[in-house]
């Protein structure tokens, strides 16, 4: 039945891709049917560790193999914002009752316009949701990615990976992970070897490495979550 689990979790990005053509987070309601769907046939695993976010994890189909021994649940969807995981809280995350959630947003926020203060508000505002409905929980967001896709967007990215990164220094149960630092060369820029063709998701080599990061962040995070 384990092996089970994990096979279907390991499925889930491939359903959770693609948004519809409506507008707001409206858009990604198949993708969260499609994730409903597949917990409806094998119970998903209990006390995991949830990784939910946007299409860096949602593209990250080897992570329940990468991150073995730990149980792990992919809920990424697509090409969604923070705000669209509080509209889906409840089922993409609360429904879970993970060990530990693990937050890969504000690369494509960024990209819609929103500011590193908005981002951060929103942040606050997910911490409170875990803190309400999931009390004893802790997060971890990974900060946002360098790409040279978004390049010309990074001073902003970089100024919201800090405020976060100031905010979750004052939060017992809050910490920031940075998964940039391993994608970029010498001359500071992203290396563009280890993305895909688009020069924004990673590819199986870039995923080696956040792996290298979150593998040892995840283990330090549940022992303090004790």
């Amino acid at each position: 039945m384990r092996n089970q689990v994990l096979a279907f979790t390991l499925c889930l990005p491939f359903l959770a891709w693609a948004g519809d053509a409506k507008k707001g987070p409206e858009r990604w309601e198949k993708a969260i049917k499609a994730f409903e769907t597949i917990d409806r046939r094998t119970a998903p695993p209990a006390d995991a560790v949830l990784l939910v976010g946007s299409s860096s994890f949602a593209k990250w189909r080897s992570a329940v193999e990468d991150l073995k021994p730990l149980t792990i649940i992919n809920r990424g969807f697509g090409g969604s914002t923070l705000p669209d995981v509080l509209h889906y809280f409840d089922r993409v995350v609360k429904v879970y009752k993970p060990k530990l959630i693990l937050v890969y947003e504000g690369d494509n926020d960024v990209a819609k316009g929103h500011s590193p203060d908005q981002y951060l508000a929103d942040v606050k505002v997910f911490v409170e949701r875990v803190r309400k409905e999931l009390p004893g929980t802790r997060v971890v967001f990974l900060t946002i990615k360098p790409s040279s896709k978004r390049w010309s967007m990074w001073e902003k990215m970089e100024q919201a990976n800090k405020l976060v990164a100031a905010y979750a220094e004052t939060q017992a149960d809050v910490e920031t992970v940075d998964i940039g630092t391993v994608l970029l060369g010498e001359d500071g820029k992203p290396r563009d070897e280890l993305f895909v063709s688009d020069k924004l998701h990673l590819n199986a080599e870039g995923y080696k490495r956040w792996t290298g990061v979150l593998k040892p962040c995840i283990e330090k995070a549940l022992k303090a979550g004790k």
